[in-house]
């Protein structure tokens, strides 16, 4: 990363009670995918390639529409379970914009509450003692830790878009973006009547969709030790 470059955020209030885990250990089960990758659960991993996102073009650090700089996890290797050992592309992007948690079964924003941060969440998985009070030193912080090759407990989980779909929904007149979300796959699209998971469904125009892994969750490392590792337990579809 450049020196020269300082990240600040006035707004930035690490709070680490925001950050509180769950009582009860988080659990996997049994389930099998169909296909090379692991089944959405807990695992742990490897950052193969991470660190700040540049710019593929230009080379200077990508920010977002704010300015704020963005992370980029490219490639895991899943240490264990060692049955679900492998190396797998992600190229997903970690944001440095806080967020309000929210009630997702009557969708209200705790705007009372600190924001949480998901590159904080990150550096927690790593290191639950690195974050501190200052944004800049725990963007610093991530940049340094990420390229370290480091391991953490994390929540995979599964997503694809269904790019036909998105392409019909632009030419039906509707917003490129609002589209892509419509069009966007989550786990429950892959999940089978018996509760596993496959790895591939077929699109809006019939032609296969492959899934792709995603980090849900980043645990922190102080509570690693209290997950049971594995794809989630089998819950049949009803």
């Amino acid at each position: 990363m450049n020196s020269n470059v300082t990240f600040h955020d006035d707004e930035f209030n690490f709070d680490p009670a925001a950050y509180a885990v769950a009582t009860a250990p988080r659990t996997g089960g049994q389930a099998t995918a169909d296909g090379p990758l692991p089944a959405p659960g807990y695992y742990t991993v490897r950052v193969v390639s991470g660190g700040l996102k540049q710019n593929k073009e230009t080379g200077e650090l990508a920010t977002d529409k704010n300015g704020k700089p963005i992370f980029t996890i490219n490639r895991i290797e899943v240490l264990e379970p060692e049955e679900a050992a492998g190396s797998f592309k992600l190229f997903q992007s970690i944001y440095t914009n806080g967020f309000h948690q929210k009630n997702w079964k009557t969708g209200e924003v705790y705007t009372n509450k600190p924001k949480v941060y998901e590159f904080v969440s990150c550096l927690m998985a790593i290191d639950h003692t690195a974050p501190t009070g200052n944004y800049g030193e725990n963007v610093e912080a991530l940049n340094i830790l990420l390229q370290s090759k480091p391991t953490m407990v994390v929540r995979l989980t599964y997503e694809a878009t269904d790019k036909s779909l998105a392409q019909a929904l632009i030419a039906s007149g509707i917003d490129k973006k609002a589209a892509y979300k419509q069009a966007k796959l989550s786990s429950k699209a892959f999940k089978n009547p018996d509760g596993t998971y496959r790895t591939q469904v077929d699109g809006a125009n019939g032609e296969p969709i492959m899934a792709e892994l995603r980090i849900a969750e980043f645990v922190p490392s102080s509570n690693a030790m209290n997950v049971v590792l594995g794809p989630l337990p089998l819950r049949a579809v009803a």
